[in-house]
């Protein structure tokens, strides 16, 4: 990404992949993302709580966290929200 000339690297999580997987988290595998690069690695989506605070001491110089979107336990509720 570096060589392209990227400015940063998101590492972000998918509102579908937390869906079906609802305890997932960024924090999951950010740390894993931070040291494969030089570039400013910031995190997106499925942020919890707790991660606001481990996140930045993970290296992220930006966290962004709207909670906007929580994906519904099931799919009988997904499509009532989505009515």
């Amino acid at each position: 990404m570096e060589a392209l000339g990227a400015d940063a690297v998101i590492a972000h999580l998918g509102f579908d992949e937390r869906v079906e997987r609802p305890e997932a988290s960024v924090s999951d595998f950010f740390a894993a993302v931070v040291p494969q690069t030089h570039l400013p690695a910031k995190a997106v989506g499925g942020i919890r709580i707790e991660d606001r605070v481990a996140l930045p001491a993970l290296h992220s110089p930006l966290v962004i966290s709207a909670d906007t979107f929580a994906p519904a336990p099931d799919e009988a509720t997904r499509r009532q929200v989505l009515r």
